[in-house]
């Protein structure tokens, strides 16, 4: 059950695997973590014991890769490309790599706001992450944990004027409330 099971993000450094202008980035997409089909699994010693790869349920394994998602669908249509519509002579990776054509493309780059969780069942619901209850080992607890490295890849693209947020409750699970969060985090120890 996934409420006591410790994910990792899989592809948060994405853009350490190929070469492009970070000078020419000027957003940043964030949301929250991957559909549960895509993680992967840490054992006690924080290490990786297992990378899913549902295929039953992910057209790849990448952000917004559930068969459920119209993101990049959307994506593709707001770019005016056909990137997305229903190819499906291509293979997972390519999938992949068209979606990070098409963020290149649009001086865009996309990243996630948790680095580790839980979740309750296998949702992949914002309020259904980063669960802290009796029932969760104490392990678990202590290493849920946001992406504070989101500064350092701001920082590493000075010309990144916007960010997008795929869901901006205020007080409460999203990517919105948890950005913030660090950031003011990130303020207090600025300042210190």
């Amino acid at each position: 059950m996934p409420i006591n099971t410790l994910e990792q993000h899989p592809f948060l450094n994405y853009t350490n695997d190929f070469e492009y202008d970070v000078n020419k980035t000027r957003g940043l997409i964030l949301g929250s973590f991957p559909i549960y089909g895509i993680t992967d699994i840490l054992n006690y010693d924080l290490k990786v014991v297992e990378n899913k790869d549902d295929v039953n349920n992910t057209f790849m394994r990448f952000f917004y890769g559930s068969k459920k998602s119209e993101f990049w669908k959307l994506m593709s249509a707001v770019f005016q490309k056909n990137d997305f519509k229903s190819d499906t002579t291509l293979t997972r990776e390519q999938k992949k790599q068209q979606a990070i054509q098409l963020l290149n493309e649009n001086n865009l780059i996309i990243s996630d706001c948790i680095a580790k969780t839980n979740r309750i069942n296998s949702s992949a619901a914002d309020k259904d992450l980063l669960i802290e209850t009796d029932e969760v080992p104490d392990w678990i607890i202590d290493n849920l944990e946001l992406n504070n490295d989101l500064f350092i890849t701001l920082n590493a693209h000075p010309n990144i004027t916007t960010l997008y947020f795929t869901s901006i409750v205020e007080n409460g699970s999203s990517p919105y409330y948890w950005f913030y969060a660090m950031a003011t985090l990130e303020d207090k120890n600025a300042q210190v």
